[in-house]
């Protein structure tokens, strides 16, 4: 049987005090409506496997250190509230820190090589990350990509990029490229391509449309049709 120990005066004075639980349990219980339990030193340590809590005082400024040893160690510090709450979590890949409400919370997370800012829904809200050689806007489907080697913007199915070889354009089977070579726009399987040696125009059909007077001029020019050319007007001239 453990050995007991009463003492019915209010404080106990001495220069040290040791106390051993020989079987791994020890509990300081402080009862009553008006209970308080108060630990004063210059520096207070409470360790445990691998864990442990220091508060320090010294003439340098004071200090609080927490620790949480291990590859699955995590310190988590929480202050919930009715439909808000802040939130922070440290592992040793990283750490995230929230507030706000529990469906939409603003939060930053440190961790696998990059930083992500976001606020608001996932679905609709916005988040902002950055990685050592890039960083990306977005808010609902929007998004701003920025890299060393210029930028990209998306909404749905349009996307812009642009670099140092010129921009680029899509939206679904629409597309347009312009660089230091030329101009190109293609649609299905249209396409015009505008470029310092001249203009192409190609696909399945085409056809060109003036309400008044239209000219084509050229030093050569040649007309030709797999099957049948129709020219067809109030007065059609063809000469050289």
């Amino acid at each position: 049987m453990g050995n007991t120990y009463n003492e019915s005066a209010e404080s106990i004075h001495a220069s040290q005090v040791f106390l051993t639980a020989t079987d791994g349990f020890f509990s300081v219980s402080s009862l009553g409506e008006n209970a308080n339990f108060s630990v004063a030193s210059q520096n207070i340590n409470l360790n445990g496997q691998g864990a442990f809590i220091n508060l320090l005082s010294g003439e340098n400024g004071n200090g609080i250190n927490l620790s949480a040893g291990a590859d699955e160690g995590c310190i988590q510090l929480n202050t919930p509230g009715s439909g808000f709450g802040t939130f922070l979590a440290m592992t040793p890949t990283g750490m995230v820190l929230s507030n706000g409400m529990a469906t939409a919370p603003g939060s930053i997370q440190l961790g696998n090589g990059q930083i992500v800012l976001s606020l608001g829904n996932p679905l609709t809200g916005s988040m902002l990350t950055m990685t050592p050689d890039s960083i990306t806007l977005k808010v609902g489907t929007a998004t701003l990509t920025l890299t060393a080697e210029g930028l990209s913007t998306s909404v749905g199915d349009t996307l812009v990029e642009v670099g140092p070889s010129g921009v680029c354009e899509s939206s679904g089977p629409i597309s347009r490229e312009l660089g230091p070579a030329g101009h190109t726009l293609e649609a299905g399987e249209a396409s015009l391509e505008v470029g310092m040696s001249g203009l192409a125009v190609s696909g399945p059909t085409g056809s060109l449309a003036f309400d008044a007077t239209g000219q084509l001029s050229s030093a050569m020019a040649t007309e030709s049709a797999d099957g049948m050319l129709n020219l067809q007007g109030p007065m059609v001239n063809v000469g050289s």
